[in-house]
């Protein structure tokens, strides 16, 4: 979450880093939103 001051509103955001990004197939997802 990363608070956007005046505005009053927090962002769920990604990391700013591609490099760090990953990447998931199908059954992972699955997983995700069966839980």
């Amino acid at each position: 979450m990363r608070y956007q001051g005046s505005t009053q509103f927090d962002v769920l955001a990604s990391d700013e880093d591609a490099a760090g990004a990953a990447t998931i197939g199908s059954r992972e997802f699955d997983r995700l939103h069966s839980a």
